[in-house]
């Protein structure tokens, strides 16, 4: 029930990483995203709440919603694996400003 309903969405497989200690930039999904976190640590920051991964977990991300993720380790970078599906017409993230509220 949460993938789109267009047939022509796009789907993306993407390997990254978050060196140690490091920040994403601040950002909203414009559709599913699935991520497998396969080294590390991650942290997302969301108003209100903090969510913490670690290696071999599987978690995903709301569509919409402002946050960040943080490497909170001081020595091995965050590998993960992303799965993103969205609609044809939209980008798979937008980068936003720093949002009002402070992360907890």
């Amino acid at each position: 029930s949460r993938f789109p309903r267009d047939t022509d969405a796009r789907v993306n497989i993407q390997l990254s990483e978050l060196n140690p200690g490091r920040t994403a930039t601040w950002h909203i999904h414009n559709g599913i995203v699935y991520f497998v976190l396969l080294r590390g640590l991650i942290s997302l920051q969301y108003e209100g709440r903090i969510e913490h991964y670690t290696a071999g977990d599987v978690y995903t991300e709301p569509v919409g919603v402002v946050h960040r993720a943080v490497n909170p380790h001081p020595e091995v970078a965050a590998s993960l694996v992303g799965f993103w599906v969205t609609p044809v017409d939209q980008q798979h993230i937008t980068e936003t400003e720093a949002p009002t509220w402070i992360p907890v």
